[in-house]
């Protein structure tokens, strides 16, 4: 049978479709990109806010039509929405044939019998609590990324306004063991960098074996060039961790730490078990490893603007944290109440208007302060490895690169790559077709910016000035 999958939402859910494909893949069932050809589609969602169960929505509408021409025979909801609504999704969807969790993975194969043996609705919500070993992803010969690792699932910290322990269940983190053959493999196969991932990353222990620790075995592993992990939560951001990071050569100097707010009171209501003093405190102490680096390092956050009761005094806050961390980048949302969550019960909900409002007044200061940082990179050179190579009639050959703190540069237009008297013989450029791949690494002279990207030319190894 033919399948293809849709995913929305965070990288736990790009793993988690990868691994249904792979056993999917084994069963004897085929991949399509062609939805005219699908016999089955699944939606594998998020359900962190309301405007991404709203997109889900919006796509099994659209997909009716496949199903009403015949060859469409199967559609299911997978992931957290799934894990959320169950029933209630079959029953508002009559032509919904399958809803399942995250914890249901390892049961794909069978629910697809069952299915083709015409058994419809299935709803199939366990093993969200249940030890567990993630399935590997399917097998590829293509090198993509950002290429995921899981290392853990679910989480104990029930911020109030969080959906993700109901979706997802309570922490389990995996063997280090199994870990590290994942991750081996991908290397072996010429992956350059991994990606761990889990709902609180760097709330990993196994046996003894912490967050840290796991970095130094996964730095370990020959070949590997890149780590990067996410998404990490500030309550269990440790000394340890950081120290890790400014050590291991192989681990990037990038800190996604999400602060949600910057007010204590708001810190207090969303259970985030940290105050703005200490969240200052860890970055200030992360910050001073590299003092005399010279690595220019990243701190990126998510911010929940219009939250219960929110001030305007705790909104402005807020405000005056990002001015001074000035982070590199930030994830902006409004508050979106989830149900079966406790402050989506609470009093005092800001109306859509004023979270529309404050939501602009912060996206307005990130740009301008990412933009300044930006700016600092202008007539720098810096490394970058290569993820996208684009080919179209209108622009040629393009590039999309990224540091190891996470900055996404693209090679300007008019930098001509096949121009042999650009590079020397040891260039790791391909003379012969003037294109670069996936997975190089190289240096790039920043020429210009934006608040969200460097534009920069390629130079000569010996030419390289800041790391």
């Amino acid at each position: 049978m033919k399948y293809h999958i849709q995913s929305f939402g965070c990288q736990m859910n790009v793993y988690d479709t990868k691994s249904l494909m792979g056993l999917l893949n084994s069963a004897g069932h085929e991949f399509t990109d062609n939805l005219d050809e699908a016999e089955m589609i699944l939606l594998n969602t998020c359900a962190i806010r309301e405007g991404a169960e709203d997109r889900v929505r919006g796509r099994i509408g659209q997909l009716k039509r496949f199903k009403d021409r015949g060859v469409l025979q199967y559609l299911g909801v997978c992931g957290c929405m799934g894990q959320k609504e169950g029933r209630r999704l079959t029953d508002s969807v009559s032509f919904l044939d399958l809803v399942m969790g995250p914890g249901a993975i390892g049961n794909i194969v069978s629910l697809v019998d069952r299915l083709q043996a015409g058994e419809r609705p299935l709803i199939d919500l366990s093993g969200i609590d249940d030890y567990f070993d993630e399935i590997p992803p399917v097998e590829t010969d293509e090198i993509t990324y950002p290429r995921f690792v899981s290392i853990m699932r679910g989480c104990d910290k029930r911020c109030t306004y969080c959906i993700v322990p109901y979706t997802r269940g309570g922490e389990h983190s995996r063997d280090p063991r199994i870990i590290l053959q994942e991750a081996e493999s991908l290397v072996q196969k010429g992956f350059k960098e991994i990606t761990l991932i889990g709902q609180t990353v760097n709330s990993y222990s196994y046996d003894g074996v912490h967050f840290a620790n796991l970095l130094e075995m996964v730095n370990d592993i020959p070949g590997i060039e890149r780590i990067r992990f996410a998404t990490s939560h500030p309550g269990s951001a440790t000394r340890d961790m950081f120290d890790a990071m400014a050590g291991l050569d192989h681990v990037c100097e990038q800190l996604h730490l999400p602060v949600q707010a910057g007010s204590n009171r708001t810190l207090k209501r969303m259970k985030r078990g940290y105050t703005r003093e200490e969240y200052l405190e860890k970055i200030a102490y992360f910050r001073s490893l590299f003092k005399d680096s010279d690595i220019p390092i990243s701190v990126t956050t998510d911010i929940i603007v219009g939250f219960p009761g929110e001030t305007e005094e705790e909104f402005e806050e807020t405000l005056d944290l990002m001015r001074e961390v000035r982070y590199d980048a930030a994830f902006m949302f409004k508050f979106s109440p989830r149900r079966g969550t406790p402050a989506a019960e609470m009093p005092d909900q800001v109306d859509e208007v004023e979270k529309s409002r404050r939501l602009d007044r912060l996206i307005k200061l990130q740009q301008e302060v990412s933009k300044e940082v930006n700016q600092e990179f202008l007539g720098k050179t810096i490394e970058v490895m290569i993820e996208r190579v684009s080919h179209t009639l209108k622009h040629g050959t393009t590039y999309e690169a990224r540091m190891r703190t996470g900055r996404i540069v693209k090679l300007d237009q008019d930098s001509k790559l096949d121009q042999d008297s650009k590079f020397d013989q040891d260039s790791k450029f391909d003379q012969d077709s003037g294109q670069h791949q996936v997975g190089d690494i190289l240096n790039v002279a920043v020429t210009r910016c934006t608040s969200y990207s460097l534009y920069g030319e390629p130079v000569k190894e010996e030419e390289i000035y800041v790391a």
